[in-house]
């Protein structure tokens, strides 16, 4: 088979260095995703991006280029073609226009993978590359900027993806959260949402840098591609406009409605502007990019909130709203401010379009990630295991044990026994993964050993310190189970140690990584009322499994307890009300 020769030209050059820039996508979200996760899954969350990446290179130069962009069939895909071997993309080489497009179908699907962070099978993500960059991108593609795209022949408008990428990713972002489910712990049974912090917001900046510059080498390419009949200068101009003044209005939106500046709401606001903006950079002034930055900037704070609370769609890196929403409004706004066919120029036309556009593509990409996800879900199962999840993935997904700042160990692998049903707050009886220890399972009394100062009884109610130490593992399952016989309030703090088992050994490129410290969770509380053997008894019930380091508790008894706002000493300080 023959190989075109084509010589290069200024276009072609400049589409192929755009290309370079839009790689620079892939670092940015893995590093943006990765430092809004916690740290046991940072890595995991690191090697899904970059894996994604490998599998789409393959599977779109395979098919996914010439559905999206071969020739039509009524105006929905393009007709496949193995290898695009037949297809050519208007005035560049297809050999240029695999490549950056490549890379756009990359950025959009690695997108939204931060919204299953933590909780997700590895397998999941590798089967959506599959699924997405083969079907899904490129139908959606097709519509808006293949030939005979039945969007593009009605107008509708999308530069540089903000409907293609950013709202395609969005969409599968919430249906994929909806699907998996929350992570254990963030939502309580009172409604009340708790925040799961990132282990590394700055690596997140650092990613959002790489970010805003991948983008604007997507515009650059969407440039040559698009034949916009406006200067590079004036697109990259109304980019850089729009991200900052998102950046800087979320800065002053969080500032002002937290009492602090929110960072990660804020690494949030620059991607909710490179979203919002794409649509639309090539039509809109720099003053309407300046208002697209804006209303982005009051949006995604909201729009998380919403998400989170409302929703109650479990979305760690703020996908849903930074893409999906976010790049819904920038497709709508430029309708409004496109100085063509907008409303700025006094016309509705677009603007409809831009709305039907979009629902149209929303309810493609439900559907078809819906019908995804649950065929994912019958072949490999979406979710981890409870006890894989409280673990990290990062040891249960890829056997990394160590790999934190500072050499801290992730949580005990020897304590692999599953979490309860939250409506059987128990894990006695159940096997833990140790071939070698079956048979070695000691007695509730030696697992949890209990150790009892007494001191002299006083007058009135006698105040007693309960201290628990036990696996993380097991934190949620007691806490959920002492709160539920009245304990208004206890104090938890991580721990490093080690009992009988002596730590344990993992293997890294063939050598032996020992860790001899293993993390606990300490559990202290201060009860008058409630019997310190209740506790006890509910402890045994909760961490009891028949192995050793199943935990301990330690009872003293307390000489007083002050309460500093109210002065109230002995049993009327530990009595808590709603202030």
């Amino acid at each position: 088979m023959g190989i075109d020769i084509i010589y290069p030209t200024a276009e072609f050059s400049w589409l192929i260095v755009a290309a370079f820039l839009a790689f620079i996508i892939q670092p940015g979200v893995a590093m943006v995703e990765s430092g809004l996760s916690r740290s046991k899954n940072a890595a995991d969350m690191m090697i899904r991006v970059y894996t994604n990446f490998g599998i789409i290179i393959i599977l779109f130069w395979f098919l996914g280029f010439s559905v999206l962009f071969g020739r039509d069939i009524t105006g929905l895909f393009g007709i496949p073609d193995i290898g695009a071997s037949a297809l050519t993309q208007g005035h560049v080489s297809r050999f240029d226009a695999v490549l950056f497009q490549t890379m756009l179908c990359a950025a959009a699907i690695a997108s939204f993978f931060g919204a299953l962070a933590e909780r997700t099978k590895f397998s999941v993500f590798c089967l959506c590359s599959v699924c997405m960059s083969l079907v899904i991108y490129p139908i959606v593609g097709h519509w808006v900027w293949g030939t005979g795209g039945w969007l593009a022949a009605l107008g509708f408008h999308d530069f540089a993806g903000g409907a293609v990428l950013h709202v395609l990713s969005g969409t599968a972002a919430f249906i994929g959260c909806k699907m998996v489910g929350p992570r254990i712990g963030k939502y309580n049974l009172d409604g009340i949402v708790n925040a799961i912090r990132g282990h590394n917001l700055a690596v997140s900046i650092q990613g959002l840098f790489l970010l805003w510059l991948g983008w604007l080498g997507v515009a650059c390419g969407s440039f040559v591609l698009r034949h916009a009949e406006v200067s590079l200068g004036f697109v990259l101009q109304n980019l850089q406009l729009a991200v900052a003044a998102s950046i800087v209005t979320t800065l002053l939106v969080t500032w002002g409605r937290y009492g602090k500046p929110d960072v990660s709401m804020i690494i949030n606001g620059g991607i909710a502007g490179i979203a919002a903006v794409s649509s639309g950079c090539d039509v809109i002034s720099p003053a309407g990019a300046v208002c697209i930055g804006v209303l982005t900037g009051i949006v995604i704070v909201f729009s998380i909130e919403f998400v989170d609370k409302k929703m109650r769609a479990d979305d760690p890196t703020g996908a849903i709203s930074t893409h999906g929403i976010c790049g819904a409004l920038g497709c709508v706004l430029t309708g409004v401010f496109s100085l063509q066919n907008g409303l700025a120029a006094g016309s509705s036309m677009l603007i409809m379009t831009q709305i039907m556009g979009i629902v149209s593509i929303v309810v493609c990409v439900a559907v078809l990630c819906a019908v995804m996800f649950y065929g994912i879900d019958k072949v490999t199962g979406l979710r981890v295991s409870q006890v894989e999840e409280l673990a990290g993935l990062d040891f249960w997904e890829h056997g990394l044990a160590e790999v934190y700042s500072q050499g801290a160990p992730v949580l005990d692998p020897l304590a692999d026994t599953a979490l309860p049903d939250d409506r059987v707050p128990t894990l006695q009886g159940m096997k833990l993964g140790r071939k070698s220890e079956e048979n070695s399972a000691v007695s509730v009394e030696e697992a949890v050993m209990v150790e009892h100062r007494p001191a002299q009884l006083k007058a009135g109610h006698k105040l007693t310190q309960i201290t628990i130490i036990t696996s993380e593992l097991r934190f949620e399952a007691l806490k959920n189970a002492l709160e539920k016989i009245g304990i208004t309030g206890m104090t938890v703090t991580r721990v490093l140690g080690f009992g009988i088992q002596k730590g344990h050994v993992d293997m890294y490129r063939g050598a032996q990584v020992k860790s001899r410290l293993l993390p606990k969770v300490k559990v202290e509380l201060i009860v008058s009322a409630i019997s310190p053997q209740v506790i006890v008894n509910v402890a045994k019930k909760i961490l009891y499994t028949g192995r050793y380091g199943d935990g301990k508790v330690f009872i003293y008894d307390v000489e007083n307890v002050v309460k500093i706002r109210t002065s109230e000493e002995g049993y009327d300080a530990l009595q808590d009300y709603t202030i």
